[in-house]
């Protein structure tokens, strides 16, 4: 990897392996907690407040584990592979090393996943309820249409893609989307990360069919 300047097909292949492993091995700690234990033992405590496993779905560990494992990706290949830190003869793999990495990040993913959880509860869905704003998106017109007519269909697929989005403020945000405003716009008023709004959106497209919704509905 060193040879090729950590930008070839080895270190490619190197880093499809490593981020397979480190997301196995983080989700895995996120669902049972060790997630906890392994920080504080790296002197990387995390504060849960009422945002600790056990309270986590599948989508929030998805979410906190997936934009670890991006940030230690670049940290370890800057810091640790290129000035050349990691010293085989000491025993540690490189996989070993860059759970480390991960257990250093973790931390500040997760502070900043809770403060936006606890803003999200004190401020709700934008002011509005699901009810109203579904009945916003959906309501277009007061005449009769035909419910078999393309748009017709179309508005109920997303009635039905936005039923099934599990988290409250991500289902929000789509429905915000929906209602033509923009991804700025919305992570501005439900106190989001925009980076992190754009994440779920790109794992939203990827969980309905490319036919059912168009890309640029959401």
């Amino acid at each position: 990897m060193r040879a090729e300047g950590f930008d070839g097909p080895i270190t490619s292949t190197w880093k499809a392996e490593t981020v397979a492993y480190a997301l196995a091995v983080l989700m895995n700690w996120t669902r049972t907690g060790q997630i906890v234990k392994e920080c504080k033992a790296r002197g990387r405590p995390i504060s849960l407040a009422e945002y600790g496993p056990g309270r986590w779905s599948r989508e929030d560990r998805l979410e906190l584990v997936g934009e670890t494992v991006t940030r230690a990706l670049k940290y370890f290949t800057t810091k640790v592979l290129e000035p050349n830190r990691w010293d085989p003869s000491k025993g540690a793999s490189l996989n070993t090393f860059f759970i480390g990495a991960c257990l250093f990040q973790f931390p500040n993913v997760y502070d900043r996943w809770a403060r936006e959880q606890h803003s999200w509860g004190r401020h709700g869905s934008s002011g509005r309820s699901p009810e109203v704003a579904e009945a916003a998106l959906t309501t277009t017109t007061t005449q009769w249409e035909d419910p078999t007519s393309e748009s017709a269909l179309k508005r109920e697929r997303r009635r039905e893609v936005l039923a099934e989005i599990a988290n409250s403020q991500t289902r929000t945000a789509a429905q915000m989307i929906l209602d033509d405003k923009t991804i700025r716009e919305v992570a501005t008023e439900l106190e989001m990360n925009e980076k992190t709004l754009r994440t779920r959106l790109s794992r939203l497209r990827t969980s309905v069919s490319r036919d059912a919704v168009q890309e640029g509905d959401w």
